[in-house]
Parts: C-alpha cells; sequence; structure tokens
C-alpha cells in the first residue's frame, strides 16, 4: 500500500477500520475476562450445570465447541487463583498481554495456544526455555498474520522438540494448506486449511458422516 496514492480521506478510512478491529479485539479478551470470572465463582455449581462451558451455551446462545473453546482460552489467557487464594498472572502471560491491547487476532491465539501445548509435552525442556518460546510468539504475533506466526512456530518446533511431529510436506499452491506430520510413534497425522467455504461445508459433512 503506497501512501502516494492515499488521500485524507482514504487515510482516515483505514486508520478508523484499525481502530475498529483493534477496540473488537480488546472485547474479545473482554469477553475472555467474564468467562474466568464465571469459572472463580464456580457458576456452574450454582446453576446446576455441568461446567462453565455448558453456562456459556445457555447464557449466550454459542454451541458447544464454541464455549469449550473460550473456558479454554480463558484458562490459558486470564489470570488464575491458587488453591490458597493467591492471584496468579495468566499461564500464557506474553500472550494475554497483547491479546488484552487489541493487538492480536483469535488465528494468532489459536497457533499460540497450539505450540505451547505441544512443548509443554516436552521432556526435559527447561522452564526458561518455554517462558522465552513464549514470548517469542507473542511478540512475533504482533508483527505477523496467522501464516507467518505458524511458520514461526515451525521452527520453534523443530528446534525444541526436534523428535516429535515433523512437517513432512506441504501443498505450496494459494491458501488451501495441507501438512502432513508424523508423530515420535509413527503415526500420520494431517492438518489443513480450506479457504473456499463450500468446500470447507463439503468437507465438515462428510467428516460428520464419518
Amino acid at each position: 500500500m503506497s501512501e502516494r496514492v492515499l488521500g485524507t480521506r482514504e487515510r482516515d478510512a483505514i486508520e478508523r477500520a484499525r481502530l475498529a478491529e483493534t477496540a473488537r479485539r480488546r472485547e474479545a479478551y473482554t469477553r475472555l475476562e467474564q468467562v474466568a470470572e464465571l469459572e472463580e465463582l464456580q457458576v456452574a455449581e450454582v446453576t446446576g450445570d455441568r461446567s462453565t462451558a455448558r453456562v456459556l451455551e445457555q447464557l449466550w446462545r454459542v454451541g458447544a465447541l464454541e464455549a469449550r473453546r473460550l473456558v479454554d482460552e480463558a484458562r490459558d489467557l486470564c489470570g488464575r487463583r491458587s488453591l490458597s487464594g493467591e492471584v496468579l498472572p495468566a499461564r500464557l502471560p506474553a500472550t494475554a498481554t497483547v491479546a488484552a491491547a487489541g493487538q492480536i487476532a483469535p488465528a494468532h491465539i489459536g497457533i499460540i495456544r497450539a505450540t505451547m501445548r505441544r512443548l509443554d509435552r516436552v521432556d526435559g525442556l527447561p522452564l526458561q526455555e518455554w517462558v522465552d518460546a513464549e514470548q517469542r510468539l507473542a511478540d512475533e504475533a504482533t508483527r505477523l498474520g496467522p501464516r507467518g506466526l505458524q511458520a514461526v512456530a515451525d521452527r520453534l518446533l523443530a528446534h525444541l522438540d526436534p523428535d516429535g511431529q515433523q512437517p513432512l510436506e506441504q501443498d505450496p499452491g494459494g491458501d488451501d494448506e495441507l501438512l502432513f506430520t508424523r508423530r515420535k510413534n509413527g503415526v500420520l497425522l494431517f492438518r489443513g486449511r480450506m479457504s473456499d467455504a463450500v468446500g470447507a461445508c463439503q468437507m465438515g459433512c462428510v467428516q460428520d458422516r464419518l
């Protein structure tokens, strides 16, 4: 995007769009804080629901998958209390900071959480390396799109977990991606992204029938 071809109205429109998106992302983090509060107060026990996720399904009229995602994200990105009542920082503090500031999108959060879950399973990984990895991912997320952040995450995993899931092949065409990974036990996994909504829906329908 070249500044030389943008007039005042265009620049103003871009700035309004940027500020609006930042505000939406901040609101998304506020939503997680509300979920964390429901968890802390153990509202599900009072209402007789099975879990906080179930409370959210009823309260916000969201699906079960989204409700569980919100609860899991809140547990990673919001402050916690110990059994003694001590206030603890978020499990992913660097990510929580940039999410609260509206600097990263839900896709960034998903990539960071998935990467850190993977590092949780690396035997013998020093705590400081785990902390440094989360900090780096959070920093990079403020500068890169999801695809660029995923590349950073893949390099981190290759360095910190060389014997874990290894990328074998990736389809280079367009926005659609197909990634093959192999676990330590030899199981081959597939991970992909389909930009075409119709195609994705068809794939989802096929999966539902399996």
